[in-house]
């Protein structure tokens, strides 16, 4: 259910980035039942899924990081590289923002702490769990604009708590 949840949620933050028309939660609820959720279950995670987005989309952080976008932003960005002779290395970033002094490299993270989990702890774990993706995201972000490794911030944004942790 978790993992359905986070698929929608990336959609509609993709979406409300993008500018597209914000869905009902009826229409939410229709996502979540294609994903093979069960129908009932669907119309209550609904709401609660587009109030999160649109929480995420209105941070602090993330409203003023778009505004800053010296260039489109680009949501689900797929990149690619060749770290070494006869390997090929791609990922997607969830949005990637070249503010003009550096490129933001964002990954949303939509997982909720664990019951017994101190924020903390919550952040902490998913700093550690995601540190190798993010390396090779900043990477990759490199290869392909040009830039200078150390011109690129990567993160994971962690929706549940509306934090960003710069790795």
């Amino acid at each position: 259910m978790e993992q359905i949840r986070g698929t929608i949620l990336h959609r509609l933050i993709a979406s409300m980035i993008g500018g597209g028309i914000e869905p009902s939660p009826d229409a939410v609820a229709v996502a979540f039942i294609r994903e093979g959720m069960a129908e009932e279950t669907a119309h209550e995670m609904a709401a609660d899924c587009l109030d999160a987005a649109q929480t995420t989309i209105g941070s602090a952080f993330l409203s003023d990081l778009i505004a800053r976008a010296k260039e489109p932003v680009r949501c689900e960005w797929a990149m690619e590289d060749r770290p070494r002779e006869g390997a090929v290395r791609s990922g997607s970033a969830d949005l990637a923002v070249n503010d003009g002094s550096f490129w933001w490299i964002v990954d949303f993270k939509t997982g909720r702490p664990l019951k017994s989990e101190s924020d903390e702890a919550f952040i902490s774990r998913h700093g550690d769990l995601h540190r190798r993706q993010m390396k090779a995201y900043g990477e990759m972000a490199a290869a392909v604009t040009g830039a200078d490794r150390a011109a690129i911030r990567c993160g994971i944004y962690l929706t549940a708590l509306q934090k960003w942790l710069e790795i």
